[in-house]
């Protein structure tokens, strides 16, 4: 009688064991579940953070995403000299930065595909533009952001978030309040 009592206390000691141990290792697969459902915080797609990069501006000044984050959004347009369509945009990008500029900041990334510092200095002073603009030799901000044509396009809020990529809206004033919000 008491070997059963002690099989039985057995059984039932080893038959929890087990039953807890399939739960544990069932949350655990749950949860990895979970986090693989999960995008990545950081990347180059609209709702994850931009990834910080810091660039010089062909005028020797440093530019640094990260300095922008809580004091304004930034709109960076990744763009060539031998880009049709970049060159159509220039007209809207110049006007938002002479009359928004205090309130989102603008920075043209030349990728360096095909394009020299000599010619990007060309063609900002023949389209006369008005916005900072850096040239990213070796492509490390062009590969940061997957980018593989031009012009791309990237509206980043105060909070770091990326809002667009490409899609810019027309009327950027009408979304800088919210571009804005912490």
């Amino acid at each position: 009688m008491l070997n059963k009592k002690v099989s039985v206390f057995i059984f039932t000691f080893v038959a929890i064991g087990a039953a807890g141990f399939g739960l544990h290792q069932l949350d655990r697969l749950n949860s990895l579940e979970q986090v693989s459902q999960k995008p990545n915080l950081i990347g180059f797609n609209e709702g994850q953070f931009a990834p910080d990069f810091e660039i010089e501006q062909i005028n020797g000044e440093s530019f640094k995403l990260s300095d922008f984050r809580g004091e304004q959004s930034v709109y960076v347009i990744f763009w060539n000299t031998w880009c049709s369509y970049c060159i159509k945009k220039i007209p809207k990008q110049k006007q938002v930065q002479e009359t928004l500029g205090n309130q989102i900041r603008i920075i043209a990334i030349n990728t360096s595909r095909k394009d020299s510092v000599e010619e990007t200095l060309e063609f900002k002073d023949k389209f006369q533009i008005n916005y900072p603009i850096a040239f990213d030799h070796g492509e490390v901000v062009t590969d940061l952001y997957d980018v593989w044509g031009t012009p791309t396009e990237f509206i980043i809020d105060i909070n770091g978030k990326i809002q667009h990529r490409d899609n810019i809206p027309n009327n950027i004033k009408d979304k800088l309040s919210i571009w804005n919000t912490l």
